[in-house]
């Protein structure tokens, strides 16, 4: 598990830190340990922490109170992992997240609405 400090970079680790997550982890397990790893992490978190995972693998093992996938592909090309658990996903957003957030943020709002979610703030 490595702490990401860096708002500056390309990585998501990068851009959820200059988001404005308080902290930021990079979990690194090989596919047949994610669960082993996931579970390792929530060892050492407080238990009412608010988490957002970026992570299509982890979905196999980990059932999350909701699951978002992003597509923000220019070619609408899906990656093989992305693939894998769509058809688990609560939410599909089709935008440009980094030039769209308002829009994405309506979307969540609506879907979460429909969804019949107990979730406070989603958003904020």
């Amino acid at each position: 598990m490595i702490e990401e400090r860096n708002k500056d970079g390309n990585k998501d680790t990068s851009c959820l830190l200059a988001s404005g997550a308080q902290k930021v982890y990079w979990l690194k397990t090989l596919k047949t340990h994610s669960l082993e790893g996931f579970e390792t992490f929530m060892s050492t978190i407080p238990q009412d922490t608010l988490i957002i995972c970026e992570s299509n693998s982890l979905r196999k093992v980990v059932r999350p109170g909701i699951f978002i996938m992003m597509n923000n592909s220019p070619d609408n090309t899906i990656k093989e992992t992305a693939s894998e658990v769509i058809d688990k996903a609560d939410i599909i957003i089709d935008y440009d997240f980094r030039n769209n957030i308002n829009m994405i943020i309506d979307k969540l709002k609506i879907d979460k609405v429909q969804m019949g979610l107990q979730v406070k703030n989603i958003c904020s």
